[in-house]
């Protein structure tokens, strides 16, 4: 279904919005799809079914994937108390099925109509030491995703689009089935985003506009007391309907200032009304490239962002969390500046980059009644060099390496000391192989120095992760005949059992990964 990827580094605030504070992966389908189909299964429960169909203007591709249940994934997190008897529990996941549908239409060069569906259902257990489930918590998510679009030959470009989605939790306790607390919540997304671009021999212009209407409201019905299988429900409760209104123009230039460099100005106005407050928003950048020659170049590039708190963090309430109608949006500057080569199959990039936030959204723990909210942190800051290095070395074998060094760093409120957070490293590498029938391709990726912050409404806590997460990945493929490739794919190849994540308001919430995978498939084309 993937014509291409766009990975966008920095700030992308000016095209896409508040949401770009850090980056922006952007995928783009493809108009008119071939037809395919494709089955496989794997250990753990794993099964992938996927088709899709080219019916002349008409896409249509579904697909289904499925995973069996984890077991632990978590050292001891506390007790749960099961009939009056406190149980430590841990977390893993049960089944999980997600399905996957999308329609195109494209009635001439100009129009195109889209259309995506994803499904999840999945579940999060509350075992004992043996596995034996304590408490269901059940996830139903589905996402509706609808655009037409307008594009012509003259640099005009526009879509109208209206998103859902729409969440159902509902939990119990296994000695308790009949007593059922849930959630509902609904959350749409419509508005058009509209520009134009002009071009000439030495500049390109673009400007655009956009509105956007949200709207968040959530029912819920939850226990009274939190981690008690005998605890009754408390009356049901209703948040929203909440609405915001966005309102945007945007644009940049491009400038050839001689043969060698170009700079680009953008900015953006965002006008936002919501219940939370009205947000009045001014996000400049500037990039500037410069050819040395057809071998090497630099760029430079710096920009501000911003990202507005989620409904949930400002108006969510339940026994464990607490709302927080006063949250800041949080504001950003990001700042980069790199190097690239790339000659007779060899391509490297060195980048130094530097990110700056002030008010930080975070979440924080109340240990005295054991609720969590939503707060602004005083600032964070990020600065670092990533190198990356690639080689075609012939035809058939290509590799690359790289690696990241920064130190991200957090200070809570003004005036305390600044602490380390997240991870101070990450180096990657790859090779791939093609050669007529056969394709392989191994990636490792190895994350080290890794902090985890525990965060209280009295207290800072910082623990390093004591071990490294490595991710690797094995993918084997080999077409058996005209028409069918058979695949052999490996998550995890070593088999490790490291420390996933390192999030969360307690220093022993620690997720680990669930070991080796592996799947066998067959894709047919026809």
């Amino acid at each position: 279904e993937v014509e291409r990827v766009e990975i966008v580094k920095g700030g992308g605030a000016v095209l896409y919005g508040s949401e770009a504070l850090g980056g922006v992966v952007n995928i783009i389908t493809k108009d008119q799809m071939k037809n395919s189909l494709r089955v496989a299964a794997g250990n753990k429960g794993q099964r992938d079914y996927a088709a899709t169909i080219g019916m002349g203007k008409a896409s249509l591709a579904l697909g289904r994937n499925e995973f069996g249940s984890t077991g632990n994934m978590t050292e001891s997190l506390g007790t749960k108390k099961i009939n009056g008897t406190a149980v430590p529990y841990y977390i893993g996941f049960g089944d999980s099925k997600k399905d996957h549908l999308a329609f195109n239409y494209k009635f001439d060069d100009r129009f195109k109509f889209s259309y995506m569906l994803n499904k999840k259902k999945y579940t999060t257990n509350y075992n004992d030491v043996n596995e034996n489930i304590l408490q269901h918590f059940m996830y139903d998510d589905r996402e509706h995703y609808a655009q037409i679009a307008y594009n012509d030959e003259n640099g005009w470009d526009a879509k109208i689009y209206y998103n859902q989605r729409r969440i159902e939790n509902p939990d119990y306790y296994v000695v308790n089935p009949t007593n059922v607390e849930w959630e509902k919540s609904d959350h749409k997304q419509y508005g058009l985003d509209t520009k134009k671009v002009w071009r000439s021999d030495k500049a390109t212009g673009l400007i655009g506009i956009s509105a956007k209407r949200e709207t968040y409201k959530n029912d819920n019905q939850k226990f009274k007391t939190f981690g008690d299988s005998s605890s009754i429900l408390k009356d049901p409760a209703h948040f929203g309907t909440y609405a915001l209104n966005n309102y945007s123009v945007y644009g940049s230039y491009d400038r050839k200032l001689s043969r060698a460099t170009n700079i680009i100005f953008s900015a953006r106005e965002d006008l936002i009304r919501s219940e939370a407050g009205d947000y009045n928003e001014f996000l400049p950048q500037i990039q500037a490239i410069t050819k040395f020659d057809e071998h090497n170049s630099v760029y430079a590039s710096v920009g501000k962002s911003f990202r507005m708190p989620t409904f949930r963090n400002l108006y969510y309430a339940s026994s464990v969390v607490v709302p927080n109608p006063d949250l800041e949006a949080e504001h950003g500057w990001n700042y980069e500046i790199g190097y690239k080569y790339s000659e007779n199959g060899r391509r490297l990039n060195l980048t130094a980059f530097r990110i700056d936030i002030k008010d930080q959204i975070v979440a924080v723990k109340n240990l005295v009644d054991n609720q969590s909210y939503q707060t602004n942190a005083a600032k964070y800051r990020n600065t670092g060099i990533e190198l990356r290095y690639e080689q075609d070395v012939d035809k058939h074998f290509t590799y690359n390496v790289g690696a990241v060094f920064a130190k991200p760093q957090r200070m809570y409120k003004e005036g305390q000391a600044w602490i380390d957070t997240l991870g101070r490293y990450q180096i990657n590498g790859g090779v791939n192989y093609v050669n007529r029938d056969f394709s392989a391709a191994l990636n490792l990726s190895y994350w080290g120095n890794r902090f985890k912050n525990g965060v209280s409404s009295e207290k800072i806590t910082v623990t390093e992760i004591s071990s490294p997460l490595l991710v690797s990945n094995l993918h084997l493929g080999y077409n058996v005949a005209k028409n069918v490739t058979t695949t052999f794919d490996v998550d995890n190849l070593f088999n490790r059992k490291d420390i996933a994540n390192v999030g969360g308001t307690s220093n022993n919430n620690l997720y680990y990964t669930m070991g080796r995978t592996f799947r066998v498939g067959v894709n047919y084309n026809f």
